[in-house]
């Protein structure tokens, strides 16, 4: 196995080559959880790994609730599902919650006041309500309870890893908050080791080849637990070491995508990938960086820096990265300057505007050369 052989099948196992879902839900099942800070950036990242899907569709999800987006594996926001998020937050949100409430007691605010301010949101919230930041703002101020902006993020981050609230509708778009419970009605919990065991399924099979290490980088937990989650699945995956790593992955690209997932895994109709095709990833994007070494999706011409993360959008060719892009949108229509700055000897120009072209579909917006 070579890092291009490495690049292609994770193209595959990432729902980059020829997506078998249908379904936003489905998607973020088997990836496990979705960067979503960047919210325009994660839809594009869902539509960029099912054919024909459009951003309307992803938006209708995500107001549905098919799909949630809150803090889950690192501090920083995450699309995940519905029937993952009452486990995954057992697992992984104490150390996250250790940390935050560490902030919130620099910002003057102790647990007794963390409580009340928790039974305040509770209790607008309850009987499904939707409420903004800003309208949990006026909550709390109703209760003498005048916070500030910095104090009112954290506070509803750590409402968020208590499993108290999670992502409700856009409203105008803006962002609004729903009690979990409420959203989401049936939790799933199950005991600590299967979690370990089940993110690690997730993780291998959606991103792998990939090394322990990348695992604890993109989850977030420590190096023993990700020595116990080995112990548990390691003979279920296959493994081989390359340029001086050991790599994991699923021994068979078609394994199970999780629960819930297992129906609809027919290819939307569009173009069908193929792992030669130049692809526009968004910012932020699972391929670029849920991976704690970069090396087998960078060029050689790639400048190397720290721990070459790759933040911004960029143009995929046979599974490397290529060069960077931007759009610029306007009513109806789209600007989109791509600039290859890597591989332009090699890749494909149709294929590059094939691409783009995709990505002017799924906005639902018109080219603009």
């Amino acid at each position: 196995m070579t890092s291009q052989d490495i690049a292609n099948q994770r193209l595959t196992n990432q729902q980059l080559g020829a997506g078998r879902f249908t379904r936003p839900q489905q998607l973020v099942s088997w990836m496990g959880c979705i960067r979503a800070a960047d919210y325009s950036a994660a839809k594009w990242a869902i539509g960029a790994r099912i054919g024909g899907l459009t951003d309307a569709e992803v938006e209708l999800a995500f107001n549905e609730g098919a799909i949630l987006r809150t803090h889950i594996l690192r501090p920083e926001w995450q699309f995940v599902s519905p029937e993952d998020i009452g486990w995954m937050l057992a697992l992984t949100a104490p150390p996250l919650r250790t940390l935050n409430r560490e902030i919130l007691h620099r910002l003057g605010i102790g647990e007794k006041l963390s409580r009340r301010c928790k039974r305040v949101m509770a209790g607008a919230l309850e009987g499904g309500r939707a409420l903004t930041r800003s309208e949990l703002s006026l909550v709390f101020k109703e209760h003498d309870l005048d916070l500030g902006e910095l104090r009112v993020d954290v506070l509803l981050t750590d409402a968020e890893l208590d499993g108290l609230i999670c992502s409700g509708p856009r409203r105008g778009g803006r962002f609004s908050y729903m009690l979990l419970d409420e959203r989401v009605p049936v939790l799933p919990r199950i005991d600590r080791e299967t979690a370990l065991a089940m993110l690690a399924q997730k993780f291998f099979a959606s991103h792998g080849p990939a090394t322990v290490e990348d695992f604890l980088w993109w989850s977030g937990l420590r190096a023993t637990d990700g020595k116990r989650s080995m112990e548990m699945i390691g003979r279920e995956l296959s493994s081989l070491r390359v340029n001086g790593r050991l790599y994991w992955f699923a021994s068979t690209p078609t394994a199970s995508p999780g629960p819930g997932v297992s129906s609809g895994l027919r290819a939307r109709s569009g173009p069908g990938a193929r792992p030669g095709q130049v692809r526009l990833l968004p910012a932020f994007d699972e391929y670029t960086l849920a991976y704690q070494d970069k090396a087998d999706i960078l060029p050689a011409a790639y400048p190397r820096t720290g721990q070459n993360d790759i933040v911004s959008p960029v143009i995929l060719w046979q599974g490397r990265v290529a060069g960077t892009w931007k759009s610029t949108q306007s009513a109806g229509k789209v600007r989109i300057d791509a600039m290859p700055a890597w591989l332009t000897d090699e890749m494909d120009p149709a294929a590059l505007r094939a691409a783009v072209q995709e990505y002017a579909r799924f906005l639902g917006k018109r080219w603009v050369e």
